[in-house]
């Protein structure tokens, strides 16, 4: 990943990208047990994180849509 990223001035980590992933996984209706195998936690703890996260999101773009403003 850093040597695409590199000559194209991007910082890239890899968790960033699994982190992406995640969110994209719930936000587009994926199960968070089904995340928490594909990601290899033991627990629900840290998937929880990437649920609240996807909600966050969701709120905010609902309270800055500019569908509203019509």
């Amino acid at each position: 990943i850093k040597k695409i990223a590199n000559p194209l001035q991007i910082k890239a980590h890899p968790h960033k990208y699994r982190h992406t992933f995640a969110i994209n996984f719930i936000r587009n209706g994926g199960n968070i047990k089904q995340l928490k195998e594909i990601l290899g936690h033991s627990n629900l703890a840290m998937v929880e994180t990437y649920l609240k996260l996807s909600e966050t999101d969701l709120e905010q773009s609902r309270t800055y849509s500019p569908v509203d403003r019509m």
